[in-house]
């Protein structure tokens, strides 16, 4: 039988590489054991593409945020650890498609990628923001109850309402809607789901505001 395994070496450069070994037991015409072959080899830069394409199928590769499958990974992760007092948010950028329609794809694409840059100067460590749909956007807050998530959220709110984004002559300005929810014991997608109403009540009360779930 030959066992393979996978490590990080210090060469003799003093350069820390990934190597994979395949050792296999030598045995003589009686069956004892007479020695252990092991064939080496640097495999570096192939757990650089590995990791590369690892990331890519985890980051949303416009805004660089986690996109949707990390995003549900990362909390499933942290509930099973324990972490079940939490919050979550749905955002959803007001008239994206006007922005499109009026400024082409390429603002639209400068406004997303500014509301990932206001989102992460507006969360706290150990908070999650991921892009998981064409505006939308998802929040986890751990140990936060829902009026603190809720200022959080009107704080990004209020920062992008704020904010200008300039694509060639055009100034882009644009607002948000959201809905804020518990975690709540049934699960993320659950808690995700409504969020997504609360963020629709959000929506049909004018936008450029948020809503807790019912």
């Amino acid at each position: 039988k030959t066992n393979r395994f996978e490590y990080l070496a210090i060469t003799a450069s003093g350069e820390r590489r990934w190597h994979e070994t395949h050792a296999r037991l030598i045995v003589d015409e009686d069956g004892n054991a007479d020695g252990i072959l092991s064939i080496v080899r640097d495999i570096h830069t192939q757990k650089a593409v590995e990791q590369r394409l690892s990331n890519a199928a985890l980051i949303d590769s416009l805004t660089g945020l986690d996109n949707r499958m990390a995003y549900l990974e990362a909390v499933e992760r942290r509930v099973q650890a324990g972490e079940t007092e939490a919050c979550v948010a749905m955002l959803d950028i007001d008239h994206f498609k006007r922005v499109n329609d009026l400024h082409g794809h390429a603002a639209g694409d400068v406004v997303l990628r500014g509301f990932a840059d206001v989102a992460r100067r507006v969360v706290r460590d150990g908070d999650l923001v991921a892009r998981i749909g064409g505006e939308e956007f998802a929040f986890f807050f751990p140990d936060t109850a829902l009026p603190q998530a809720l200022a959080i959220c009107d704080r990004l709110r209020s920062e992008l309402g704020a904010a200008t984004f300039r694509v060639g002559a055009s100034a882009i300005n644009v607002t948000v809607s959201g809905g804020v929810a518990d975690l709540g014991k049934d699960g993320i997608n659950h808690a995700l789901k409504i969020a997504d109403m609360a963020l629709y009540r959000a929506k049909q009360a004018g936008r450029n505001q948020l809503a807790l779930a019912a």
